[in-house]
């Protein structure tokens, strides 16, 4: 027995050093690799998160499985022990009875009574069964469970790689220059609905709903809705902890969390280049560069406009561009894409100062998301609008 459990314990030790091993290594990799090799090792990091996005998909639909199958063993695991509890009353008045009764003066129903006590044994034994198969389902779904939160700690030390990494590269690496996709801009030649989200079919052509220089908010809202479903702030406005330029407000959530319109207005620019989880160091896809899947658009919000801007979410998008849309639809979902380090939000706010008209059209000109500020300096104006920080607007509930 002893021998047994020696080699038992072995083969554990032998399954899990090699896991701790790697991560040990890649933790000595992340703090102590050159910028040359810095980039490499983020999209290192990003392929075995990959791994675990993959295995938790799995996982998760065997869950679903799992607790659908659950849930009827429970239904029918109810009902059988409301009528065993019943049946159950009416054996002890039966006994009761028979127990006073002369065997030799049993009538035929007193025998069919026996014969009940007979079938209350057959209903016993199937809810022990019925028992037993309920808590072994229970238990499954309680290891699915188990497994599920050692993927998430296991993403959750990988998310932390890629944070140092960002905080020791970041300052150094630039963008290079990237164009936007035009036909993920506003158009104005195409008729689509005025109002709701839509699901967006992968790589179609979707030019706006507006007609060409007619651009209107049917309403302004009254005040702000939270834009992203659960989200805390991350990192705030205007700079990082460490000094760098933080141009605008990171509200971290769970993957694939709900984007809200925080207000009505209609969509400017629209696209999902990346995968939903392909966030790394250097990682320059999408428009603004870095960017990965991007929204750009216009609200109306107590008779003021605004420009607003979401970066590095998932490939989910549910909106095309020139679409007008209510206070409250969901626009996307949240992801980590891009030059991102785990699951977040990017959020920029532009106070506008010119009318509707002609902030579309400087928009058209070149899908400026800065709307004419740069990316160099915080709190600036141009002739279209002003950078101002997410945190000073007045929030359905202040992120916390």
């Amino acid at each position: 027995m002893r021998v047994s459990l020696l080699c038992i314990c072995l083969f554990v030790f032998v399954q899990i050093l090699p896991l701790q091993a790697e991560e040990l290594v890649l933790e000595q990799e992340v703090k102590m690799c050159s910028l040359d090799k810095a980039l490499d090792v983020s999209k290192k990091i990003n392929r075995l998160l990959q791994k675990k996005e993959d295995q938790l998909l799995v996982l998760d639909r065997e869950y679903a499985s799992s607790l659908k199958q659950y849930q009827k063993l429970q239904f029918s695991k109810e009902r059988l022990d409301i009528l065993f509890l019943e049946e159950e009353k009416i054996q002890k008045l039966i006994l009761t009875y028979l127990q006073i009764t002369e065997p030799y003066s049993l009538s035929i129903e007193d025998l069919k009574m026996q014969n009940r006590i007979s079938s209350f044994q057959t209903l016993y034994h199937k809810k022990m069964e019925q028992d037993r198969l309920y808590q072994r389902k229970k238990e499954e779904l309680q290891k699915l469970k188990n497994k599920r939160k050692i993927l998430e700690q296991e993403s959750s030390q990988y998310y932390e790689f890629q944070r140092i990494l960002f905080d020791r590269f970041q300052k150094e690496i630039q963008p290079p220059d990237t164009n936007y996709d035009s036909f993920k801009m506003i158009q104005g030649i195409h008729d689509l609905p005025a109002y709701g989200a839509i699901i967006q079919t992968k790589n179609e052509k979707h030019p706006s709903c507006l007609s060409a220089g007619v651009y209107e908010i049917d309403s302004y809202s009254s005040s702000w809705k939270n834009c992203v479903e659960d989200g805390t702030i991350s990192a705030g406005t205007w700079a990082y902890p460490d000094g760098r330029l933080h141009l605008g407000l990171d509200i971290a959530s769970s993957m694939y969390s709900k984007l809200y319109a925080c207000a009505n207005g209609i969509i400017l620019y629209a696209d999902a280049p990346d995968a939903s989880n392909s966030g790394y160091l250097g990682n320059w896809s999408g428009w603004p560069a870095g960017g990965g899947n991007t929204i750009c658009m216009v609200v109306a919000v107590e008779e003021q406009l605004y420009g607003i801007t979401f970066a590095h979410l998932s490939n989910e998008i549910y909106v095309y561009p020139g679409q007008q849309v209510k206070q409250g639809d969901v626009l996307a979902l949240t992801g980590n894409s891009g030059n991102s380090s785990g699951p977040h939000t990017h959020l920029e706010i532009f106070l506008l100062n010119t009318d509707l008209k002609r902030a579309v059209d400087f928009f058209i000109e070149g899908a400026d998301f800065s709307f004419g500020n740069g990316y160099e300096e915080a709190a600036t104006c141009s002739q279209i609008a002003c950078r101002i920080r997410p945190e000073s607007i007045d929030w359905e509930t202040a992120y916390e």
